[in-house]
């Protein structure tokens, strides 16, 4: 998927700008071709047009996670618990409290002079 699946799904937006599944689709095609902000932004609109797509708010969770924002993830986990079928963001917040204790654990044995230095994407 590159930027011509971009422009395809960006087509889409244009003809049908109201459609939280034209911005979904939107979104996943910036987030193939590694454009995680203007994903992030489609995905936004996507959840403002279809606010009880619950898919919607793990995918962001997802990114912003990927991307370093876990304040955000998080609150993206407690919204998408509250709809139908929350169970699955119930196991997001679960995994994300884990992986951020691991992540401070581990900095706090670098920075006492013990363990290793880990990239921000291999604890996962």
């Amino acid at each position: 998927t590159g930027s011509g699946e971009v422009d395809r799904c960006q087509a889409l937006v244009d003809q049908s700008p109201e459609s939280g599944e034209a911005w979904e689709r939107l979104a996943a095609a910036y987030n193939d071709s590694h454009q995680y902000e203007r994903a992030l932004q489609a995905y936004d609109k996507a959840i403002e047009l279809n606010p009880a797509n619950g898919q919607n708010y793990i995918r962001v969770g997802l990114l912003c996670e990927m991307t370093g924002d876990f304040d955000r993830a998080k609150d993206m986990y407690i919204k998408c618990k509250k709809l139908a079928g929350g169970v699955i963001a119930q196991h997001m917040l679960h995994d994300l409290s884990r992986r951020l204790q691991d992540h401070l654990t581990a900095g706090s044995r670098s920075s006492e002079g013990g363990g290793s230095v880990r990239d921000k994407g291999s604890n996962t």
